[in-house]
């Protein structure tokens, strides 16, 4: 039986292919979403006497500081996201060109679970109700814990590419 090597291999083409279509689908969309949210609210169409509303969710009301800290919150996460299946992108354009235990996917690894990490931050969510210096006053905060496993997976895989690395290149000494 023939083996193929990861040149060949048709599926992970087509997986190259599909990342790159959907990291400029999903900046475009992006883009043009902030841009319309943030003239949206404003109140730009309004005056120009067109109804278009467009929110990214939570709703941004420009108005309060929390509504623009939510908005920066939600495109720092998308922008993100972007960078991260960029980062992926180039994880598999490296294994296609046979470059698995290279130093440069050490650095996409660490890129990628410092991200990961980011997420994890960025999906804190608190909810503060009541006053603050009055008694029935109760603040909630959670997190998702999956990109902190992300991180961790990232962050593990990364060790070993280090340690296959150290390996390879003792092999390379000795012959």
């Amino acid at each position: 039986m023939k083996s193929k090597s990861l040149k060949d291999n048709k599926f992970l083409k087509d997986v190259l292919t599909l990342l790159n279509v959907i990291i400029i689908g999903y900046a475009a969309i992006l883009a043009a979403t902030s841009i319309l949210a943030v003239i949206s609210g404003t109140g730009l169409f309004d005056r120009m006497g067109m109804k278009v509303d467009v929110q990214i969710q939570p709703a941004a009301d420009f108005s309060d500081w929390r509504g623009i800290l939510a908005l920066a919150a939600n495109l720092l996460t998308a922008g993100l996201i972007v960078y991260l299946i960029y980062l992926a992108r180039n994880f598999i354009k490296n294994l296609i060109e046979g470059r698995i235990f290279d130093p440069s996917n050490t650095r996409l690894a660490d890129r990628a679970w410092k991200v990961f990490l980011a997420l994890t931050f960025l999906s804190i969510r608190m909810t503060a109700t009541g006053h603050l210096l009055q008694p029935p006053f109760s603040l909630d905060a959670s997190m998702s814990a999956v990109p902190l496993l992300g991180a961790l997976i990232i962050w593990i895989l990364m060790k070993i590419l280090e340690k296959g690395i150290e390996i390879a290149q003792e092999n390379e000494f000795t012959i």
